[in-house]
């Protein structure tokens, strides 16, 4: 069943996911989205407008969705932007790679192992940062080469990014992201014993050192 929401409630979503993202103290999932607003305050902001289309448009799971993707992308994201097609191209690509997310885990961390083995990239050496250096599964992320989710699951076999939070605790450019993924896990369910099954099957493929 479709729940419809009113745009003072679109208007508290997007304000808590904003917070999600920007604090470390606030979580979406475990407050239900709920933070302090005010009607009145709404009332008077100059781009009600646009939270009142979006509760027109779409329901409310959908606007979570659209919220969570588009924030995820942008966390600077301005309601009116949800409106335009950009953010709706960002919503669709996210449901497919949550319904494709084993395929899509497969392929990337197969042209993982397949960069190592050819440029005799170890298995260690991806995931540490060397000298102050961003691992390479940064740069991978920053490159739009693999997605959030294959890095929140990687991490969640290997634990490597409680290390780089050490070893990069200066880097503003790795703290950024950090946080950003890390908040990500609050929505993000992924079988853990399941994914270490293929992890295991693609590294087995390759020539890979330190596996």
């Amino acid at each position: 069943m479709r729940t419809k929401v009113k745009g003072f409630e679109v208007y508290t979503m997007y304000v808590a996911m904003k917070a999600h993202f920007k604090t470390k103290s606030y979580d979406f999932v475990e407050f239900g989205g709920r933070i302090r607003s005010r009607v009145s305050s709404y009332e008077k902001r100059k781009d009600k407008y646009y939270f009142e289309k979006l509760a027109k448009k779409y329901n409310e799971q959908e606007v979570k969705e659209i919220l969570l993707s588009n924030i995820l992308e942008n966390d600077e994201l301005w309601i009116g932007d949800t409106l335009e097609e950009q953010a709706e191209n960002v919503w669709r690509k996210w449901i497919a790679r949550k319904d494709s997310l084993e395929r899509n885990f497969r392929q990337e961390f197969t042209t993982i192992c397949e960069y190592m083995e050819d440029n005799n990239v170890s298995f260690h050496s991806f995931f540490t940062s060397t000298d102050g250096d961003h691992p390479e599964i940064l740069k991978w992320f920053l490159r739009k080469e693999v997605s959030v989710e294959t890095v929140l699951i990687l991490d969640s076999l290997l634990s490597f990014m409680k290390r780089l939070d050490k070893e990069l605790e200066d880097d503003i450019v790795w703290k950024e992201y950090s946080q950003k993924i890390s908040k990500y896990k609050s929505f993000f369910k992924a079988d853990q014993k399941r994914f270490r099954k293929i992890a295991l099957s693609v590294l087995n493929s390759y020539d890979v050192q330190d596996k």
